[in-house]
């Protein structure tokens, strides 16, 4: 079975075949170095043995060198997070007719969480401008912290949450208006 993804905006292959003792993943990177026609050197194959895994509503567990790695993941649509030594991972099915660009920048008028977990910070207050990419709040779940950005410039409506808010995925954090460039 192969599947391709998006992470980091890197197109990603990920190949996953039954041998003996489980199965065998592995991981290419199909985005090739702009300034050569030469793979990059993240495009290195390597290759996951899981000698086993189960999921649960909340964590993913892997066994892979006899022992086992509890990951958390949260699923939003297509979307699926990874946490993974504190840092959250996004993977989206990657589709030739979605390209990047047509979506980059669209606007969103809810700003949501991705995730359950606790306000730590509130970056933003309503009244301010913000830019592509700022940073809007930042999100803890189990000790795993994410930024919540924005996606394109906006004038902050309202602010629903304040540091310490208990929030679960797809909670609203505030509204945006949109600004011209």
């Amino acid at each position: 079975m192969s599947s391709q993804y998006e992470i980091e905006g890197r197109r990603l292959r990920l190949e996953l075949r039954s041998v003996d003792s489980g199965s065998v993943v592995t991981v290419a990177n199909d985005t090739a170095d702009e300034r050569s026609d030469k793979p990059s050197d993240d495009s290195l194959t390597p290759e996951i043995r899981l000698e086993g895994f189960s999921v649960d509503a909340r964590f993913v567990t892997l066994r892979i060198g006899g022992r086992s790695h509890r990951l958390a993941y949260h699923r939003d649509g297509k979307t699926l997070s990874i946490a993974v030594d504190g840092r959250v991972f996004e993977f989206r099915p990657y589709d030739e007719d979605d390209a990047p660009e047509a979506v980059a920048g669209a606007f969103q008028r809810e700003i949501i969480s991705p995730m359950p977990g606790k306000v730590l910070e509130v970056l933003v207050s309503s009244g301010d401008t913000v830019a592509v990419d700022a940073p809007l709040f930042l999100v803890e779940a189990m000790k795993m912290e994410q930024t919540v950005r924005a996606a394109s410039p906006a004038l902050v409506e309202r602010v629903f949450v304040e540091p310490g808010s208990r929030v679960g995925p797809g909670d609203t954090l505030c509204t945006l208006a949109p600004v011209e460039d």
